[in-house]
């Protein structure tokens, strides 16, 4: 907290500054639903998941703030927001438990990116679109073929843009994280 004494009121100005900012955007994506072909049984859902999501979104703001205070002793007068330098997590990236806990949290995140890659480029890109060019009539869980036929060509186009997206972000952090431990050992090689 910024100022002694006054933790409620930094704690609600912070999440009133969040909501102000995050809040009309999260509103007007939900409303530009109104113009996508969903189901109607789908929009209890919808308006379920707004408040919810930004009420846990905004309850989450007192822990940032505490896991990155602002600003640091050791550095008077500096700036409120630099909350999370290099500085501010040095208690707990020194921990040796947390830094085993860094490799299976890298290998499950990395295989759930992985996945949905693969998932968004094959099933629900490629496949989706080869079914819907032949229109087929089982629609499945396919989300392209729930909509008419040029918003699946659109859909089934978005899906593979984001599968490929997906999978060379992953294959570009594999080849980064190759190089710096090459580096760092002192091996040759660009791999």
């Amino acid at each position: 907290m910024v100022a002694p004494g006054m933790e409620r009121t930094d704690v609600r100005a912070r999440q009133a500054a969040w909501l102000t900012l995050v809040l009309p955007a999260a509103i007007v994506l939900t409303a530009a639903m109104a113009f996508v072909k969903i189901p109607a049984h789908t929009w209890p859902w919808v308006l379920a998941v707004l408040p919810a999501t930004i009420g846990a979104a905004a309850g989450l703001i007192p822990l940032i703030s505490l896991l990155g205070p602002a600003p640091f002793p050791g550095r008077p007068g500096g700036n409120p927001l630099d909350g999370f330098s290099d500085e501010s997590g040095d208690q707990v990236r020194h921990s040796t438990a947390v830094q085993w806990l860094g490799l299976p949290t890298g290998l499950i995140t990395g295989l759930f990116c992985a996945w949905l890659g693969i998932l968004s480029l094959f099933p629900q890109g490629i496949v989706a679109l080869v079914l819907g060019s032949v229109h087929a009539k089982v629609h499945g869980w396919f989300l392209a073929l729930h909509f008419s036929a040029p918003d699946r060509v659109l859909i089934s186009t978005g899906f593979i843009l984001a599968g490929l997206t997906m999978l060379a972000s992953a294959a570009a952090m594999v080849w980064t994280t190759r190089r710096r431990q090459r580096n760092r050992c002192g091996l040759p090689g660009v791999l």
